[in-house]
């Protein structure tokens, strides 16, 4: 079975779309440019920061701490535990929320 982060990638390479970020693990602490991209985060204990423009966010995991410049009205999906996202964007994203203790806020 082919990963949907390869066939974005493939995709990507055909020219139809640029590939989703996708992080994985444990610990990672990292700011990394969107370009416009979505985004994919799974793990424990993340601390990450996404810049220009990012077209979405899947958050799984527990413990994760996510700074992230959204397009406007982008869909937010997060799942798992004491997961926090904070954004920013001229309009708020598209939010759904599955979990025990998780929050998605505007940014200052």
């Amino acid at each position: 079975m082919i990963s949907v982060t390869l066939l974005a990638l493939i995709a990507g390479l055909a020219g139809q779309a640029k590939a989703p970020i996708h992080i994985a693990g444990v610990g990672q602490g990292n700011t990394v440019a969107c370009e416009g991209r979505g985004v994919i985060v799974d793990g424990t204990e993340h601390n990450l920061t996404f810049t220009g423009n990012c077209a979405s966010l899947k958050l799984n995991g527990t413990d994760n701490k996510v700074m992230i410049d959204l397009a406007p009205g982008a869909p937010v999906v997060v799942t798992g535990t004491d997961q926090t996202v904070r954004w920013r964007s001229s309009k708020a994203p598209q939010v759904r929320m599955n979990g025990v203790d998780n929050s998605v806020s505007k940014a200052p």
